[in-house]
């Protein structure tokens, strides 16, 4: 009965031992992909920049999900966080842009 109470305890611990950990870069890059996806600018005139965003962050949940180093992992949730803000920030520089040209276009 002894062993197999040791036996179910160390089960338990091996199990938790493998569960993902929390990384607050990681959540910060979701934070600023989701702001990226829920912007009707950025769908209009930054896809393959989000596009290029979420690949990203997928990458860096992969390596969270295989229990890759924390440093691995905090750098692709970086690099997934930056992509995200370069894609609001482009599409604000081409809305800007259309917003200019077009009304210099139609004077024409």
């Amino acid at each position: 009965m002894k062993r197999l109470a040791a036996l179910a305890f160390l089960a338990c611990a091996a199990g938790c031992a493998f569960v993902p950990r929390q990384y607050a870069r990681l959540d910060e890059a979701l934070g600023t992909l989701t702001r990226a996806q829920r912007d009707p600018e950025v769908a209009q005139f930054a896809p393959a920049e989000l596009q290029r965003a979420a690949e990203s962050f997928q990458r860096a949940a992969a390596a969270r999900d295989a229990l890759d180093d924390s440093a691995v992992v905090d750098h692709l949730a970086y690099v997934a966080r930056q992509r995200a803000a370069i894609s609001m920030e482009m599409a604000r520089a081409r809305a800007a842009e259309e917003r200019v040209v077009l009304p210099q276009v139609a004077r024409r």
